[in-house]
């Protein structure tokens, strides 16, 4: 007996999953493409700016320089795009969340003087270790369960080795110096992202 011969609606039902799973792997293609690039660019900013500030030992006026970089090419390029919404936006905005910017960015560059790039991103992964208890305090829906903590008893556990042995490379004022300046840094990072949270959890419209 002869198999029927598909018609056009049988073809389309069969495209269907498909469709599905091509959309499927494109998604995923993307948001790992996303993340590949953000590592790139974020592993290459800070390199360059590590020898940038070991040229000319200015960090807070390289700092400013970038910064009035990008809003020369935000107000030239981006200007159709910028909103300040109502007065009462501006000022819940401006009150904490600048401030804390500046002193994140400003204490990440004073450190390129004295850590290396690998032991500030060693550093930077105990932001979890911070964030986590306080978001818990404050009955946040987040998973807590024993493996969360085994991992970031491993991270900081790996942190502390990484550290120590840094110590035998480096000397060591400017190494307890750097360490200084990048828990300083994580702590305005993580003050800063908590503070926008909160902000954007108490509005529903965020103009």
């Amino acid at each position: 007996m002869l198999a029927a011969k598909p018609t056009e609606a049988t073809s389309l039902m069969g495209d269907k999953p498909e469709a599905a799973l091509a959309e499927h792997v494109l998604k995923k293609g993307v948001a790992v493409a996303s993340c590949l690039a953000f590592m790139v660019c974020s592993a290459s900013m800070m390199l360059v700016n590590k020898r940038v500030v070991q040229i000319f030992e200015a960090p807070v006026t390289i700092l400013e320089m970038q910064l009035l970089f990008t809003v020369a090419v935000l107000c030239t390029f981006f200007f159709w795009d910028l909103k300040f919404g109502s007065k009462r936006d501006v000022w819940r905005w401006t009150r904490a969340v600048p401030l804390l910017y500046a002193g994140m960015l400003s204490s990440s560059m004073i450190a390129q003087l004295y850590a290396s790039v690998s032991l500030q991103v060693a550093i930077r992964n105990l932001g979890p270790q911070v964030t986590l208890p306080i978001e818990r305090v404050f009955n946040e829906p987040i998973v807590a369960d024993a493996w969360t903590w085994s991992s970031m008893i491993a991270i900081l556990g790996g942190v502390m080795v990484y550290a120590s042995e840094a110590f035998h490379k480096q000397n060591i004022s400017e190494l307890a110096a750097g360490i200084v300046l990048m828990l300083v840094n994580l702590l305005f990072g993580v003050t800063e992202r908590l503070v926008i949270d909160a902000k954007t959890r108490r509005i529903t419209v965020v103009d």
